[in-house]
């Protein structure tokens, strides 16, 4: 309930944060599906968790 009715204040930092957890979650959710998890699904979470650090250091 709490979640519900709080007021909540989204930044930038926010916004990329789920949208590269999303971004993420989806892929590999779809090698998951497959049944082969492979070392580009790794550097894919890499990649888009080190964009989003960029992003909150730079907005620091």
């Amino acid at each position: 309930m709490a979640l519900a009715t709080t007021r909540w204040l989204l930044s930038v930092e926010a916004l990329v944060s789920v949208a590269v957890v999303e971004v993420v979650s989806s892929v590999m959710l779809y090698h998951v599906i497959r049944g082969k998890l492979t070392w580009d699904v790794a550097v894919i979470g890499l990649v888009g968790y080190l964009a989003y650090l960029l992003i909150l250091i730079h907005f620091i």
